[in-house]
């Protein structure tokens, strides 16, 4: 009988474990889920221009600049995701976000996307990702400035 109380409390410990690590778990997926569904959609918007007004944001670009915005976009996302899972490192992910500063393109694409994004932080691990990024091109700005 002694012994009852302790293993009620044991089984009942596992039990909320287990249901808090299935409800982030459950979480976890479906931001994958609708990660890749956004991609998705931004791959469709490239391919079919009259699908233009669904990015209201994006009106002021031209054509081209465009499609490339939403295609970098798209790479943000999937870092971004790769960053959250765990599929990518870090520190490889910084050197992703240094590579991608070098283009002139791409810093500019970043600074449009990086206030969408911070309007879009969820967690931690959103925060992470737009810090990474955010120092990559805060690093580019410096190495510009003492050129």
């Amino acid at each position: 009988m002694r012994f009852l109380v302790p293993a009620l409390f044991t089984v009942s410990a596992v039990g909320v474990v287990h249901i808090v690590l299935g409800v982030r778990q459950h979480r976890e997926r479906c931001r994958l889920v609708t990660g890749e569904m956004h991609a998705r959609l931004m791959a469709d918007e490239e391919q079919h221009p009259a699908l233009a007004a669904l990015w209201a944001s994006l009106a002021a670009f031209a054509a081209e600049e465009r499609t490339y915005q939403l295609h970098c976009r798209r790479w943000l996302l999937l870092w971004s995701l790769q960053h959250r899972t765990g599929a990518v490192a870090s520190g490889a992910i910084r050197r992703v976000a240094a590579d991608f500063m070098r283009h002139p393109e791409n810093r500019a694409a970043w600074e449009y996307a990086r206030h969408t994004l911070l309007g879009e932080v969820r967690d931690g691990a959103d925060r992470r990702f737009v810090r990474l990024f955010d120092d990559a091109y805060d690093d580019w700005c410096a190495a510009r400035e003492v050129s």
